[in-house]
């Protein structure tokens, strides 16, 4: 509280001048294990409820080379994980999530029947799910989500290669368009470029903007569309705006700059 009030603790230390103090708790709704403030103290900060953010945290995940499959589990299944039931349960939080999956990720073939199964005992001593965690995965592999092109492999891959890649992807047997990958891998490519360009080694916007111009020539070009106008609207508009220094060229691109405009 002293800390609080005059920024200073006992009679010699004190915090720099303009000083902010941050802190963060789990609320007291009776699922944490929690003491509640009192109104002296509530009322000495401003409080604001935190969410969790799937683009903020797909972002992070990149940054910190979280496996790239788990980021797709994530990713189809984000609200079931993470969301809770009308009793006030969820399978896990973010931070669980991340503990299972760098346990899980050094297992090359999740195919397997024997990985699976690890896999599944793993995921038990991780998460109170009553079996929702493991349906949900079965049917992840079972929907071959995991072996999706990975975003740098489509930001830096051979052309010819990455193009029949994704309309082999995004097309089933039948030709039918699947926009629930094409969002997906959409989410994947923005945040990968989101994180490299805050990262020491980040790639050249030169490469960003040319993959950018092929995935709309396919569609303009008279090939199979890979990316829907609003997604198109969305990679651009995030990439842009979060990094508005190193990607302001992008936009003098007469092909980008009309999906925006």
């Amino acid at each position: 509280m002293e800390l609080i009030l005059t920024q200073r603790y006992g009679p010699s230390w004190k915090f720099p001048d303009k000083t902010t103090i941050c802190l963060t708790n789990n609320p007291d709704d009776g699922t944490n294990n929690v003491n509640s403030l009192d109104e002296a103290q509530r009322t000495r900060f401003m409080n604001f409820e935190l969410t969790y953010d799937l683009n903020s945290w797909m972002t992070w995940a990149e940054k910190n080379n979280i496996d790239g499959r788990c980021i797709n589990f994530v990713a189809s299944y984000s609200d079931e994980l993470f969301n809770a039931d009308d009793e006030g349960n969820r399978i896990c939080n973010p931070r669980s999530f991340v503990m299972f999956a760098n346990m899980i990720s050094g297992i090359k073939d999740w195919d397997d029947a024997d990985s699976l199964s690890f896999i599944n005992t793993i995921a038990r001593g991780c998460f109170k799910d009553n079996g929702r965690f493991s349906q949900m995965f079965t049917l992840f592999l079972r929907n071959k989500m995991h072996l999706l092109i990975q975003p740098k492999k489509m930001l830096l891959g051979d052309w010819n290669e990455i193009k029949n890649t994704l309309d082999q992807t995004l097309y089933d047997s039948n030709g039918q368009y699947r926009p629930d990958i094409a969002s997906l891998l959409e989410r994947r490519f923005v945040s990968y470029v989101d994180a490299w360009l805050d990262s020491p080694d980040k790639t050249p916007i030169e490469k960003v903007k040319k993959r950018i111009i092929d995935f709309l020539d396919v569609d303009q070009n008279g090939g199979r569309r890979f990316f829907t106008k609003d997604q198109f609207y969305h990679m651009i508009k995030t990439i842009t705006s979060e990094h508005k220094r190193q990607t302001s060229q992008l936009l003098y691109e007469p092909k980008i700059a009309k999906i925006i405009s």
